[in-house]
C-alpha cells in the first residue's frame, strides 16, 4: 500500500510528459511507416464548433500526432496478439504470415459504385464508337480477403466481392474480364503480398493471362520471361498499420528472356527512361514503386523496333490503360503486344479521354482497378474532361 502514491505519481508523470511533448514537438506532416499524410491541427470557427466537426477533427489530429505513434502501434498489436486477438487496426493476423486488410460493407459506397458502373457503361459505348466493338476491356481485381479466405483466422469473414463483380459483369458482359476465377484457382500460390494490399507480379501474370484470352491476344509463355528477385526486404502498406513482426515480402520483376527495348515517357517528358522498372525505388521504403516509378498521372511506353528486340515480332496498335496502382505490375506484360502503351491514373489527371483516343490513335483500351477502389472512389473524370 505504501507504493500506491508512487504509482499514481508515476502514471501522472507519464501522462504529463506525453502531453507536454505533444505540445512542444512540431507536427509531422507525413508518416513514412503508414505512408500517408497525417491530420493537422484544425482551424476553429463557430460553424465547425456547432456542427461538432471541430471536436472530431481535433481528436483525429491528436491521434495522428501522438508522440512515438509508431512504437505505440507496435505495442498495441503485440498486446492484442498475446491476448489471442486475430485482428488489429483493420488487419487480419492471418495464417502463413499473411497480414490481410479487412474490408466490410462500410468500405463500399453503394451510390458511387452504381454511378461508376453507369459512367463506365457510357464511356465504353463512346469509346467503342471511336475504336470499334470488342476493343475495350474492364478488369476488377478482388482484394486478398475475398480470395485467400482459407488463410483468414477462424470465424473471420472477408468481404465477398463476387456480388460486386457480378454487377459489373451484367452491365458490361462483352467487356468484362474475369480475374476472380483465375485468382481463386491459384490461391495456394503467392498471388498477394503478405504485408501489402497489392497482388504480386505472379498474381498480375495470371491477370495478364485472363486479359489475353478475352482480348484475343497470344500471351507470352512462362519460358519467355526471366524472373528477377532483387535483394530487398519489402514491408508494405498493410504492415504499416500494425507493425507486427513477420517475414518480409520479396518483389519479383519479370523481364523478357529476349532483349527488348523501350522508351518510357513520364508526364510529357518530365522523365525519360529506357526501363519499365524504377530500380532506385528499391532503396526506399515503398519498393512497390519499382513498378513504373509508382503512381504517375500519365505514362507513355513505346516499344522500340529494331533496337535489340531479338526475333520478337512488333506490336500492333496502341493501348490505353485507365487504372489504379494494381495495374502497375501488370503493365510490363501488356506493353509487348502494342507499339505504344498509354497509362492514365485519373486520381492525378483530368483528361479529355475521347480527344486523347483520337489524337494518339488508340486501338485498344483496358480499365483496371482493384474492386474496393472502383467501388468507393468516383470515376467522374472518366467521362468529364476539363
Amino acid at each position: 500500500m505504501k507504493s500506491y502514491p508512487w504509482m499514481v505519481i508515476a502514471v501522472f508523470a507519464v501522462i504529463t510528459g506525453i502531453s507536454l511533448l505533444s505540445l512542444i514537438q512540431p507536427p509531422a506532416y507525413y508518416s513514412e511507416h503508414e505512408r500517408r499524410f497525417l491530420a493537422q491541427q484544425p482551424n476553429w470557427n463557430m460553424s465547425n464548433m456547432r456542427s461538432g466537426d471541430f471536436a472530431k477533427d481535433y481528436e483525429t489530429y491528436l491521434s495522428d500526432q501522438f508522440p512515438f505513434r509508431d512504437a505505440w502501434i507496435c505495442v498495441r498489436t503485440t498486446a492484442e496478439r498475446v491476448l489471442g486477438k486475430k485482428e488489429s487496426n483493420g488487419v487480419y493476423l492471418a495464417d502463413d504470415g499473411y497480414l490481410i486488410e479487412r474490408h466490410t460493407r462500410e468500405d463500399i459506397d453503394g451510390t458511387i459504385f452504381r454511378e461508376n458502373i453507369e459512367r463506365t457503361t457510357r464511356f465504353v459505348k463512346q469509346a467503342e464508337e471511336i475504336i470499334g466493338k470488342g476493343k475495350v476491356k474492364i478488369m476488377l481485381i478482388p482484394s486478398a480477403d475475398s480470395i485467400l479466405t482459407d488463410r483468414l483466422p477462424a470465424f473471420a469473414v472477408g468481404l465477398d466481392q463476387s456480388e460486386l463483380l457480378s454487377q459489373v459483369r451484367q452491365a458490361l458482359p462483352d467487356q468484362y474480364v474475369d480475374t476472380e476465377a483465375i485468382l481463386r484457382e491459384h490461391r495456394e500460390e503467392e498471388i498477394y503480398y503478405h504485408t501489402d494490399h497489392h497482388w504480386t507480379t505472379l498474381g498480375a501474370w495470371y491477370g495478364y493471362q485472363a486479359w489475353a484470352q478475352e482480348a484475343g491476344v497470344s500471351a507470352w509463355a512462362a519460358q519467355d520471361w526471366h524472373v528477377e528477385e532483387p535483394d530487398y526486404d519489402f514491408y508494405g502498406t498493410v504492415y504499416s498499420k500494425v507493425h507486427v513482426k513477420v517475414p518480409p515480402d520479396r518483389i519479383q520483376i519479370y523481364t523478357p528472356a529476349e532483349e527488348m527495348s523501350y522508351q518510357v515517357n513520364y508526364n510529357d517528358g518530365e522523365r525519360i527512361s529506357d526501363s519499365l522498372y524504377a530500380y532506385d525505388k528499391l532503396s526506399t521504403r515503398d519498393g512497390y514503386e519499382v513498378f513504373l516509378n509508382g503512381n504517375q498521372p500519365l505514362v507513355k511506353i513505346t516499344r522500340c523496333e529494331g533496337m535489340g528486340n531479338g526475333n520478337r515480332p512488333g506490336g500492333t496498335g496502341n493501348l490505353l490503360v485507365i487504372k489504379d496502382s494494381y495495374a502497375n505490375c501488370m503493365i510490363p506484360f501488356l506493353v509487348n503486344h502494342f507499339n505504344e502503351t498509354h497509362i492514365m491514373d485519373l486520381r492525378y489527371l483530368w483528361p479529355d479521354i475521347p480527344a486523347y483516343i483520337r489524337e494518339n490513335q488508340i486501338t485498344d483500351i483496358l480499365i483496371l482497378y482493384q474492386t474496393i477502389q472502383y467501388s468507393s472512389s468516383s470515376l467522374y473524370r472518366l467521362e468529364h474532361g476539363k
